[in-house]
């Protein structure tokens, strides 16, 4: 396997944009991408786009890949793989593109998340996202939605370790704020802890801001390349290097014993875990991470699933600032899944761009100093798209990032 890096991330701004076509964010996203990595276009060799809704509401199914980078982006002529995972779509389709590169298939491949969620009826998309487990058994078989079965968790939580609402609140506000300092992220406003408790519930105990958008469009890109083969494309600099990328399927578990369902309810991380073996590093030593976080809850108990923390600690970390844009281990620094916003298929790419150029030093007002004060040299994400908790059906992502 040949050393993988990142030479170009671009993103289209997440937001609330009914009337920009799906194939406009791709394009913005791409070219974004492709002028930041200071290549030419036909530099790429092949494609691997993440989307996961277009067919369900736009009823363009099968080619959306070709069709977002012929039409939209104007790149033909090249190999291209469409990728529907849930949230871990784009994750997915960057792997691919990892795995092309560093297999020696070929030199320079570019990865793409898109998604509108604009489209469609209210009942379509509806459909759409409660399509994302076993539609058969379990949860979905039930009728349970996602904020049912998170706030039944949270509930669960809050009893098991003492997590209170207001530590919920601390961790939305964070984002939030996080969010504020980022210009392609939905939401542009900070909100106070008091401002998060107080909006509206949507499902007790999670409030609106405890929640992310349900509907979103936007875009996100990365293109890698060879190590051995950069200096033949461009002169970019600084490299990241892509240390660890892991996809694990999520395990059947036996509900019967207590332990397996532990793992559930707190999220099984055993991608991360293999990620940080892979790059020869443990939680001690990340500068900054990453976490899927469509629920505020979620960032709580990655806390502990990505080892930062012991079990039941989550709250503790919250309260004591350490994920933080200034803290020891600052968590979703553009604002997450929960502010930056969550296009589901561009949501992996979306994470890789914001670790990508915190490494770089290029992220502005929400720049992390890391532990030397001259930026972070190395990241952790985790991502994962299906359904939760007993209809645990999906991909588990890890990434480790470093520079």
């Amino acid at each position: 396997m040949r050393d993988v890096v990142i030479i170009g991330v671009g993103m289209h701004k997440f937001g609330y944009l009914p009337h920009v076509p799906i194939k406009e964010l791709a394009r913005v996203a791409v070219w974004n991408a492709i002028r930041d990595a200071g290549i030419e276009a036909q530099a790429i060799q092949c494609a691997y786009v993440g989307n996961t809704a277009q067919g369900a509401l736009e009823g363009q199914h099968s080619v959306r890949g070709h069709v977002a980078l012929r039409t939209g982006a104007g790149l033909s002529g090249l190999p291209i793989v469409n990728v529907e995972c849930g949230t871990a779509s784009a994750t997915v389709a960057f792997r691919e593109a990892w795995i092309a590169v560093g297999s020696g298939l070929y030199d320079v491949a570019l990865s793409l998340g898109m998604e509108k969620t604009t489209s469609g009826t209210k009942a379509q998309r509806q459909s759409s996202a409660a399509g994302a487990v076993d539609v058969t058994s379990g949860d979905g078989g039930m009728g349970l939605t996602f904020v049912g079965v998170f706030a039944a968790l949270v509930e669960k939580l809050m009893r098991q370790y003492g997590w209170t609402e207001q530590q919920l609140a601390k961790v939305a506000a964070k984002s939030f704020y996080n969010a504020s300092l980022n210009p392609n992220a939905e939401y542009q406003q900070a909100y106070t802890v008091e401002e998060v408790l107080q909006s509206r519930v949507v499902s007790y105990p999670l409030t609106r801001l405890m929640s992310c958008s349900a509907r979103i469009d936007g875009a996100a890109a990365v293109i890698v390349c060879a190590r051995e083969a950069v200096e033949k494309y461009t002169s970019r600099r600084p490299l990241v290097d892509v240390a660890a990328c892991v996809q694990r399927s999520v395990p059947f578990y036996d509900f019967r014993k207590p332990e397996t369902r532990e793992i559930v309810y707190t999220h099984d991380p055993s991608s991360v875990m293999e990620a940080y073996k892979i790059a020869g590093a443990g939680p001690e030593d990340m500068e900054l991470a990453q976490c899927h976080d469509a629920f505020s809850i979620e960032e709580m108990i990655s806390y502990q699933a990505m080892g930062f923390c012991e079990p039941g600690d989550g709250g503790r970390m919250i309260d004591e600032g350490r994920t933080a844009l200034q803290g020891d281990i600052p968590f979703n620094t553009d604002g997450g899944l929960l502010a930056r916003g969550n296009p589901a298929g561009a949501t992996g790419t979306a994470q890789i761009c914001e670790v990508v150029q915190q490494l770089r030093g290029e992220a502005g007002a929400r720049q992390v100093r890391g532990r030397d004060g001259t930026g972070p040299k190395i990241g952790i994400i985790s991502n994962a798209g299906g359904g939760p908790v007993e209809n645990a059906i999906g991909s588990l992502m890890g990434v480790v990032l470093k520079r």
